[in-house]
């Protein structure tokens, strides 16, 4: 009779562990679709979760040639991922299910000597994994200045254009809609303060520095707009300048500070690239046939002139927000690959120019100290103060 209770009890602790494990496990994450896209040089995919991010972790094998996702307690919707004939660098994809329902991912590559970077991005919740061939960022030779002399033709033609009231700048607000963007410490959404500095700076250039000339929004309400819609929006509008405001985020909490890009098909640094490749996760398609028209030529004097207005732009900015008691870090003019702008021109009677674009970074949402700042209308309007400043000396220098 012993040994029979004994064993019934032995039964019932196993069963009840078991149903313990069912009733508070983790629920499990379905991956609901698989997307491919080019970006530049690299070559990425997209897994789109039905839920908050799995604990995951990945490793590239011994052999270099394949690289392995782990999911915890996660599922595939459809078991066969195709991978796009145009792809060079991913042979194929495939799936496993581990004994605790974990879901392994084995990419195969073509070959050995590809730089692969994993990333999760939240509203959809999706992991992105980026691959590409290890090259060392060097310096373009356009930002050398023993080799360029900077060409003040774009900017004095501005001036004149502005002068005459036939200017047009359009500014745009990144993020909207169902796109927050960064999510602050106090949960203040990247979409809003754009928003809201943008509005300020147009009322500013509008009725005080640039006076009868044309200034355009790619959106003023909280909606979402694709970056190809702000790039055509720009070319329609046939913009001279274009602004892109946005706000940082960062991993490390005590990074802090204001930035503005030019666009460059390098990146300045590493981070700078990391920063496009965030920014760019809207589009599947950057590039055009105007690409193949205008060329290197057309491309280096878009840039010259950006450059200058990027510098004029950050360094008036940063230092009207000390004037004004707020102490900032400068981190400087940098480049990198920013979709939205990129092939943005103009047309003078039946000739294209390029646009003069940057995108501005006014501050680190995962920062407290600025994201607490960024919450204060009288910082946005000082900020919205100290870029119409930057543009103003560009234009009317």
């Amino acid at each position: 009779m012993k040994k029979k209770y004994f064993s019934l009890s032995i039964i019932a602790i196993i069963l009840s562990i078991f149903f313990t494990q069912i009733l508070f496990s983790a629920p499990l994450n379905v991956v609901k679709s698989v997307k491919f896209y080019k970006f530049g040089k690299s070559e990425k995919i997209t897994f789109l979760l039905n839920n908050k991010f799995p604990k995951f972790r990945y490793y590239l094998e011994k052999s270099k040639k394949s690289f392995v996702l782990n999911l915890e307690r996660s599922k595939l919707k459809r078991n066969i991922i195709k991978v796009p004939s145009s792809f060079n660098y991913i042979k194929s994809i495939s799936s496993f299910k581990t004994l605790n329902k974990n879901l392994k991912l084995r990419i195969n590559l073509t070959g050995k000597g590809y730089q692969v970077i994993v990333y999760p991005l939240k509203s959809p919740s999706r992991i992105v994994i980026s691959i590409r061939k290890k090259t060392k960022i060097k310096r373009s030779k356009s930002y050398n200045k023993s080799n360029v002399k900077i060409d003040s033709s774009i900017q004095n033609n501005l001036r004149l254009k502005f002068l005459n009231r036939k200017g047009v700048i359009v500014l745009d607000p990144g993020h909207g809609g169902r796109d927050p963007g960064a999510v602050g410490v106090y949960r203040n959404n990247e979409k809003f303060v754009n928003l809201d500095v943008s509005k300020r700076l147009f009322k500013i250039l509008k009725y005080k520095y640039i006076k009868n000339n044309k200034i355009f929004m790619t959106r003023q309400k909280d909606r979402y707009v694709s970056l190809n819609l702000r790039r055509r929006f720009s070319n329609k509008k046939n913009a001279d300048i274009f602004i892109s405001i946005h706000s940082n985020s960062s991993r490390r909490r005590t990074l802090n500070g204001i930035e503005t890009y030019f666009y460059n098909r390098k990146a300045s640094s590493r981070r700078s690239y990391r920063l496009a490749l965030r920014e760019n996760m809207q589009t599947e398609r950057v590039g055009s046939n105007l690409d193949k028209i205008f060329g290197d030529m057309w491309e280096s004097e878009k840039i010259i002139a950006s450059k200058k207005l990027a510098e004029l732009t950050q360094n008036t900015l940063v230092r009207f927000l000390r004037i004004n008691n707020y102490k900032v870090t400068n981190l400087g003019t940098k480049y990198a690959p920013f979709a939205v702008l990129k092939n943005s021109r103009r047309k003078v009677s039946k000739d294209l120019f390029p646009t003069v674009s940057i995108l501005i970074e006014i501050g680190f949402l995962s920062n407290k100290i600025e994201s607490r700042r960024l919450l204060r209308d009288t910082y946005r309007q000082k900020i919205a103060e100290g870029i119409a400043l930057g543009v103003k000396s560009y234009i009317l220098k």
